[in-house]
């Protein structure tokens, strides 16, 4: 292809001159024009547009020559890991660069910082209420010429360029921090201070939710009490149990959160006195059972046979030996039965007895473990 040259007027379908250069010069080139109204175009072996598959060889693309200050930034700059020392050998791509109506030229570059955030340890231990403090600090590696680093307005040209191909939340620049001004020969530094911390509100409800429950619903005692109520304590009990397991898997640092080792020393010991209680009842159910059937065994034992006597005083004397029998058993039946509704009140009160006093530990429990944790 034979390359042209064409010199026309904006508007114009002909070109002032246009010139055809048979024997041209390798020439290299580096040029953009921005301003409004002007439009500049270097044909040089270019393909024609209608075949794609056309190789120019003689076209080759050129990097543009930059200063060492601009080299400098071009290495710094581009997505550089700040531990990374700058070295000839790291590959940089550039990215966008973007210029306003007046000739400026804006460059554009994404980048990635990672930072260590302070805690303190009795921060640490309010999970999921803990806080850290990042600071971030942008400034360039070594010193050279001065670089002006500033905070961009929202509602700054540039600013809406960037956003027009990239999502920003303004709320991101508001956060930062003002940078330090600097009059002596070094660059600027930026200073970015963020406070992180968690949405509590979903941890709280996941981990209060079932204290909560337990709380208002043994404030609810009914009549007559009944073992199922024992059951639901003792299942409510096993669910906090596992919520606090699961909770620990996801707490952020290696410390305990000081919600669980409230609930530990609070639980331990009301634990372990029951646990004795309800060894020593059932030891006292097995034995009372045991005497039982010792008992009846040797009353079957003693009973033995009897001879018959046919004479009229001896079935006399044994019809009344019945009816004494028979006012004896039904005396032992009502002594039995009283007694029994006895043992039933006192079990029924001991167990309401017990039921408000549960009340009372749970209640004093969820408010010291809410006061000493907020």
């Amino acid at each position: 292809m034979i390359p042209i040259t064409v010199f026309g007027k904006e508007g114009d379908s002909l070109p002032i001159l246009s010139y055809y250069d048979a024997n041209t010069l390798p020439i290299k080139y580096f040029s953009f024009a921005s301003w409004t109204g002007v439009e500049a175009k270097f044909l040089f072996d270019c393909p024609s547009p209608d075949d794609a598959d056309a190789i120019s060889p003689n076209s080759h693309a050129v990097e543009p020559k930059l200063s060492n200050s601009d080299e400098l930034k071009k290495k710094l700059l581009m997505s550089r890991l700040p531990s990374i020392a700058p070295g000839p050998s790291v590959t940089v791509k550039l990215d966008l660069i973007s210029m306003v109506y007046s000739g400026e030229s804006t460059f554009h570059f994404q980048t990635e910082v990672r930072s260590w955030c302070l805690g303190s340890s009795s921060g640490m231990n309010k999970w999921p209420h803990d806080e850290y403090d990042c600071i971030i600090v942008i400034e360039p590696w070594e010193v050279h010429e001065k670089i002006n680093i500033e905070e961009m307005d929202e509602k700054d040209r540039k600013m809406q360029f960037v956003s027009s191909t990239a999502v920003i939340t303004p709320t991101y620049w508001n956060q930062l921090a003002k940078f330090l001004d600097n009059e002596t020969h070094q660059s600027e530094r930026y200073i970015l201070s963020i406070n992180l911390k968690r949405s509590a509100t979903t941890y709280n409800i996941v981990f209060y939710t079932p204290l909560l429950v337990t709380f208002i619903l043994m404030s609810f005692w009914s009549e007559p009490l009944e073992s199922f109520r024992e059951q639901f304590y003792a299942g409510c009990t096993i669910l906090i149990c596992l919520c606090l397991s699961g909770i620990d898997k996801l707490v952020p640092t290696d410390t305990v959160p000081s919600i669980s080792k409230y609930l530990m020393s609070f639980w331990s010991e009301p634990l372990e006195s029951f646990r004795e209680q309800f060894y020593a009842g059932c030891t006292i159910l097995i034995c009372f059972d045991s005497v039982h059937h010792s008992n009846v065994r040797s009353a079957g034992s003693a009973a033995g046979p009897r001879v018959p006597h046919n004479t009229a005083s001896q079935e006399a004397l044994q019809d009344k030996e019945d009816d004494d029998e028979e006012a004896t058993t039904s005396r032992h039946i009502e002594e039995m039965e009283s007694e029994k509704d006895r043992a039933h009140g006192d079990v029924h009160e001991l167990a309401e007895v017990s039921d408000k006093a549960l009340f009372v530990v749970y209640s004093i429990t969820f408010a010291l473990m809410m006061a000493l944790h907020y």
